[in-house]
Protein backbone atom coordinates (compact mmCIF):
# COMPACT_ATOMS: atom_id res chain seq x y z
CA UNK A 1 0.00 0.00 0.00
CA UNK A 2 1.30 3.23 -1.19
CA UNK A 3 1.22 6.88 0.91
CA UNK A 4 -1.15 7.83 -1.85
CA UNK A 5 -3.98 4.86 -1.59
CA UNK A 6 -3.20 5.62 1.92
CA UNK A 7 -4.86 9.69 2.17
CA UNK A 8 -7.33 8.11 -0.71
CA UNK A 9 -8.99 5.87 1.89
CA UNK A 10 -8.24 7.81 4.69
CA UNK A 11 -10.46 10.36 2.45
CA UNK A 12 -13.28 7.73 1.99
CA UNK A 13 -13.75 7.46 6.11
CA UNK A 14 -13.49 10.78 6.45
CA UNK A 15 -16.53 11.65 4.13
CA UNK A 16 -18.60 8.84 5.72
CA UNK A 17 -17.78 10.21 9.39
CA UNK A 18 -19.29 13.70 7.93
CA UNK A 19 -22.44 11.73 6.62
CA UNK A 20 -23.35 10.55 9.32
CA UNK A 21 -22.52 13.90 11.39
CA UNK A 22 -24.59 14.98 8.94
CA UNK A 23 -27.95 12.74 9.76
CA UNK A 24 -27.87 11.52 6.07
CA UNK A 25 -27.13 7.55 7.26
CA UNK A 26 -27.84 8.25 11.27
CA UNK A 27 -29.74 4.41 11.00
CA UNK A 28 -25.63 2.85 10.93
CA UNK A 29 -25.45 5.47 14.07
CA UNK A 30 -28.05 3.69 15.91
CA UNK A 31 -27.73 0.18 14.70
CA UNK A 32 -24.32 0.45 16.30
CA UNK A 33 -24.80 1.76 19.62
CA UNK A 34 -27.25 -1.41 20.11
CA UNK A 35 -25.35 -3.33 20.08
Amino acid sequence: MTGENWHEERDRLIQLLEAVEAGKVTHIDEAGLRQ
